[in-house]
């Protein structure tokens, strides 16, 4: 179950929770009834493989409370549920994306940014027809998941610069400010792709801001929340050896990860 989306290794949680909800209401239109054990042990599975994406448990959490007494769910039952979820959360995104655009002057701006974020782009959907800054994106290695996000905001029409994050001290001065994703806001952390770390680095060395984008959605309360979940939510198993290296060495001991949690004194404001 949800083989495609296990596979995705270059899509922001936004994007995953989407597919995750697509693929469920066609099972929902599809079976008229499904087994509740299943769904879930196929939910879980998508936890163990994204435990870090906070959309995801918190679209599990509220599954598994609305079906908790359900041993088999009603196809009609389930897509009822997705699209009433959908509903409520549409427009989280672009109300945090709102107010970014009404607090931040855009206009003619320099903007880095880095991966492949929904809630990013969603900024750029509704600047289309308005302010038309500049985009630095960075590849995003070693997916290089940056590369999707720049061809979808060049198709929205704005000048966008390709750049490898490790060379970002050739282009920081062309710079007026970073605006990054998040995975998930923990404690005094939050989460997003490796890399971001550095790149606050650089941004907070050479006095520039760096903003957040996220949702509420995304926001962990530590002390509601069961340490072992902690625990699974900031955890990641290597990614695959062959990614940073084609020709593997015997011998070589490779590390490969994905995310990483920043400090949010590295970041101006957290949009949510």
């Amino acid at each position: 179950m949800f083989t495609d989306i296990l596979t995705d290794n270059i899509s922001g949680s936004g994007n995953i929770l989407r597919q995750l909800e697509d693929e469920l209401l066609q099972l929902g239109k599809t079976q008229k009834t499904i087994d509740a054990k299943m769904l879930f042990a196929g939910i879980d599975n998508l936890l163990e493989q994204f435990p870090h994406f906070a959309l995801l448990w918190h679209f599990s959490n509220t599954t598994k409370r609305f079906f908790a007494k359900t041993n088999i769910i009603k196809g009609e039952k389930l897509v009822d549920f997705v699209n009433n979820y959908r509903h409520l959360w549409t427009g989280a995104q672009q109300q945090a994306a709102q107010k970014f655009i009404e607090t931040i002057n855009l206009n003619k701006k320099n903007i880095l940014l880095h991966s492949n974020s929904s809630a990013v782009q969603q900024v750029f959907y509704l600047l289309q027809r308005q302010h038309r800054p500049v985009v630095w994106q960075t590849l995003s290695s070693p997916a290089n998941e940056g590369a999707i996000q720049a061809t979808a905001i060049k198709k929205m029409g704005f000048e966008v610069h390709l750049i490898h994050e490790d060379a970002i001290s050739l282009f920081v001065k062309d710079i007026d400010f970073a605006l990054f994703g998040a995975d998930l806001l923990f404690g005094d952390r939050f989460m997003n792709k490796t890399g971001t770390f550095a790149l606050c680095l650089m941004m907070v060395h050479f006095n520039k801001p760096v903003y957040v984008l996220a949702e509420k959605r995304k926001r962990i309360d530590v002390l509601k929340t069961d340490n072992g979940i902690i625990e699974k939510l900031i955890s990641e198993s290597p990614k695959p050896d062959g990614e940073l290296t084609e020709n593997f060495r015997e011998g070589i001991r490779v590390h490969n990860f994905y995310f990483e949690l920043i400090p949010l004194s590295f970041i101006n404001k957290v949009f949510l």
